[in-house]
């Protein structure tokens, strides 16, 4: 489990080139190294979250690029930060 709380916005950043810091390079930092067409992380950067079916991957890779321990239960708590589940409220 990372130190402090794992955000979407921080595991984009990874990916970030402080050469290039624009959202384009990133997105195609990240398309190379996971294997993703462009064009969905384009839209991924913009809604904030990678889908399910690329974390395994993105937890190999964040594990090789910058040496920290992420898991899939990582994403999933960073994802229900960031789009809570509606509680049902109990009738009363």
């Amino acid at each position: 489990m990372p130190e402090e709380t794992l955000t979407w916005s921080a595991i984009f950043e990874i990916w970030r080139d402080p050469a290039n810091p624009t959202d384009g390079r990133l997105a195609r930092n990240l398309a190379a190294d996971i294997g993703a067409p462009l064009e969905n992380v384009r839209v991924w950067h913009r809604v904030g979250r990678v889908p399910p079916s690329y974390w395994r991957t993105l937890v190999v890779v964040i594990a090789a690029k910058v040496r920290k321990h992420v898991t899939c239960e990582d994403l999933a708590a960073a994802t229900e930060r960031l789009c809570p589940p509606k509680i049902r409220r109990e009738a009363a």
